[in-house]
């Protein structure tokens, strides 16, 4: 990638704006790429079998997703984003695969319904990890 400024919405981050207002950006899909280039963390990527499992957030873009469809076609491409996640970036701190069947999955940063189908029609279960005991890092 070229990482050009025409690659990044400009005064993204200049802007203060609350928690429950990034959070809604994330809802909303509104990452600080753009689609003008490929752009991905190889963080954001996790394969299990035939199938990988692409985070669509603040450091991969839904072209970096399309390239992998060309790039891996004997593969299986599944966009995956956790809305309760105000700066999503690498998959693994959200969801973790622990065993073939079992994924662990951060409470606060739950998969959205539609994209739990394709673990549960597979009978993979999706439980959420224990609370944090501190509130502050």
């Amino acid at each position: 990638p070229r990482l050009s400024d025409k690659s990044y919405k400009h005064n993204y981050y200049d802007e203060k704006i609350s928690l429950e207002d990034r959070l809604v950006r994330t809802a909303n899909k509104d990452f600080v790429t753009t689609e003008e280039e490929i752009l991905f963390d190889a963080a954001d990527v996790m394969r299990m079998g035939k199938d990988l499992f692409i985070q669509h957030g603040l450091t991969t873009n839904r072209k970096a997703m399309e390239w992998f469809k060309r790039k891996y076609p004997e593969l299986r491409i599944h966009a995956v984003n956790f809305p309760g996640d105000p700066y999503p970036i690498h998959i693994d701190a959200t969801f973790v695969p622990l065993r073939p069947g079992l994924i662990i999955n951060n409470p606060h940063r739950r998969l959205p319904v539609e994209q739990r189908k394709i673990f549960e029609q597979n009978g993979w279960q999706i439980v959420d990890a224990a609370m944090p005991a501190h509130k502050e890092p």
